[in-house]
């Protein structure tokens, strides 16, 4: 359901997470959405940006083999959609709604010369895209140099950093991913990162829920993602 957003400067600092304190144009919309909720589809035109304002969306994309494979998560104050915003070409990526949540999307026809207005925001954008281009880099090297145990334990590491909620036991990481969804993160089977997961539980790392992971020894699992790579 998409709303006209009557826009503030402190939701600017919101939903920006740190970009200059400017007000968003008057376009921008907001739209609520439920888990499983359809954003865009992988090669349907459209070139809106969007910000997220709560919650988490993911991003999935068709194997050679047909099958859907998660790429990357999208929370709070972070953005997508940008890619085929600049480009003008077809959706490279499928996004869904995870959880309940909310985002802004602002008309290509408003983005860009809003940008030019506010030079800030653009590296911002670009800041973002060259960090992506890292962490990708370092998940193609992972998949060659570490092993599965270092790579899931890596992983689990992420999401707590962005999704995790400390508590009295530990730290709960609510990721709301299928078994099949978190073993895409590690570049395994689905079979093979249960397998890894009841090993650190057996350990005393982690305790496994429902969509979610309480991390209970935070550095034995960081070690664990330290540990010594692969070798020939």
């Amino acid at each position: 359901m998409a709303q006209r957003l009557d826009v503030d400067p402190t939701l600017a600092i919101e939903v920006a997470g740190g970009w200059s304190p400017e007000w968003l144009p008057s376009e921008v919309a907001l739209i609520d959405l439920e888990p499983g909720t359809r954003i865009f589809r992988e090669g349907e035109l459209g070139h809106d940006l969007y910000l997220v304002l709560s919650g988490t969306v993911k991003l999935t994309r068709r194997s050679t083999a047909g099958r859907e494979v998660l790429i990357g998560l999208r929370g709070p104050n972070d953005h997508f959609g940008q890619a085929a915003a600049f480009d003008s070409a077809p959706r490279g990526v499928t996004a869904r709604a995870l959880t309940r949540a909310q985002v802004a999307r602002i008309p290509q026809s408003v983005l860009v010369p809003w940008l030019l207005r506010h030079p800030e925001i653009s590296l911002e954008i670009l800041r973002t895209a060259a960090q992506r281009v890292k962490r990708n880099n370092s998940v193609l090297a992972d998949m060659i140099g570490l092993k599965v145990s270092n790579r899931v334990a890596k992983q689990l590491l992420g999401l707590a950093a962005e999704f995790g909620r400390t508590g009295p036991d530990g730290i709960w990481v609510e990721h709301q991913l299928s078994q099949t969804e978190l073993a895409h993160l590690a570049g395994t089977s689905r079979e093979t990162c249960n397998k890894v997961l009841a090993e650190f539980a057996r350990a005393g790392y982690l305790r496994v829920e429902m969509r979610s992971i309480l991390i209970i020894d935070i550095d034995r699992l960081r070690a664990a993602a330290a540990s010594a790579p692969v070798t020939n």
